[in-house]
């Protein structure tokens, strides 16, 4: 905070010496100007929201991040085709968006599969990412219940999400969240080798 001031001009006494005539009468009006510390950002919360088309070039962007960040090819997903599925009846996926005093700081995707084991739709996370700027925020802690609520909203009982085995930060963060390790490990299949065995059909 600071104070920016200005005189105000009032009458003179013609008794006064030549400085007490200019200065007579003057008063000092100060403006309080007050500017954001640290203290003000801080205290501001951080929220979540859900993903509008109005949020595809945020969106984008974030995810352009995390592929750089990970040595991964950036998504082909183009600003105009996040914006129509975030639009749609029946989206493909769903996405929650971090943000604090206007700036956004992450996001946490995801999508509905099913066990048949559980008898449960199940919500599955698909990315979460945390702009370098917003770590120790407890971002990732606020998309992630977020998460949970929209799963326990919809009556889905289960929520799942990958982890890269070499990330043992991320992974003691999801166990103090109480997510579990079930013991299966994930196997991936696409693009060409998806196509090989497709083509191959019984001889596989």
């Amino acid at each position: 905070m600071w104070k920016r001031c200005r005189r105000n001009a009032g009458s003179t006494d013609s008794g006064n010496t030549r400085r007490q005539k200019r200065n007579a009468g003057w008063t000092r009006a100060c403006v309080r100007l007050y500017a954001p510390t640290m203290n003000d950002v801080i205290d501001t919360p951080v929220t979540v929201r859900r993903a509008e088309p109005a949020d595809a070039a945020t969106l984008a962007a974030m995810l352009a991040e995390l592929a750089t960040s990970e040595g991964k090819t950036v998504p082909p997903a183009s600003e105009a085709q996040l914006a129509e599925w975030l639009g749609g009846d029946d989206p493909p996926f769903h996405a929650l968006i971090a943000g604090r005093g206007g700036a956004d700081l992450g996001y946490l995707v995801f999508y509905r599969t099913f066990s048949l084991f559980k008898a449960t739709p199940v919500l599955l996370v698909e990315n979460i990412y945390v702009r370098h700027t917003a770590r120790g925020l407890g971002v990732g802690r606020k998309l992630l219940t977020a998460a949970a609520g929209e799963a326990a909203a919809r009556g889905w009982r289960r929520l799942e999400l990958n982890v890269r085995a070499e990330n043992d930060s991320a992974a003691g963060f999801y166990r103090r969240l109480g997510f579990t390790k079930p013991g299966e490990e994930v196997r991936r299949l696409e693009d060409e080798a998806l196509e090989a065995l497709a083509e191959a059909g019984g001889d596989a």
